[in-house]
């Protein structure tokens, strides 16, 4: 039996629809931990004024807006650094992106573009009152970020 091109190029758009679908749902089924798991994230063991440790910085909502940490005071932040040419930075923008429409206005989302003294991306969750919570020197999943403000909203009810 003689195979086609058609049926060549059917079988390769299959295959690599199987491979893509593979490493986008690798973590479940390989049970891998994610970037975000305890031994990978960082949290604060001192507490330090969000507006101190990230003085001097231009920072912006998600929309490219100037804004600042103090205008926020009052919700949980989200502050992430990143730069256009790199392709975590614009995935963590899309979760970021994600998570605001979820959230709404419960959260504040502010960015650093090309920031010079951070390696990127990377996101600092911010409580109510301005001390920073936790950081992530890396690309942080959804999830932990929605951990993250859960335990931020219920502590602070």
């Amino acid at each position: 039996m003689k195979m086609k091109n058609t049926d060549i190029v059917k079988i390769g758009i299959v295959v690599i629809l199987v491979f893509g679908l593979l490493w986008v749902f690798r973590g479940m089924i390989f049970e891998e931990e994610s970037p975000g798991t305890d031994e990978e994230r960082r949290g604060i063991d001192e507490e330090i004024r969000a507006a101190e440790a990230f003085d001097n910085l231009a920072i912006e909502n998600l929309e490219g807006e100037p804004s600042s940490i103090e205008e926020q005071a009052g919700k949980p932040i989200l502050l992430t650094f990143w730069e256009e040419d790199n392709e975590e930075s614009q995935q963590q923008l899309t979760i970021l992106n994600n998570l605001q429409l979820l959230l709404g206005d419960e959260v504040a989302f502010l960015s650093v573009f090309e920031p010079e003294d951070r390696s990127v991306p990377y996101t600092a969750v911010i409580d109510r009152e301005g001390m920073v919570f936790r950081e992530y020197p890396e690309l942080v999943t959804e999830e932990d970020l929605l951990s993250d403000i859960e335990v931020l909203l219920e502590r602070e009810e």
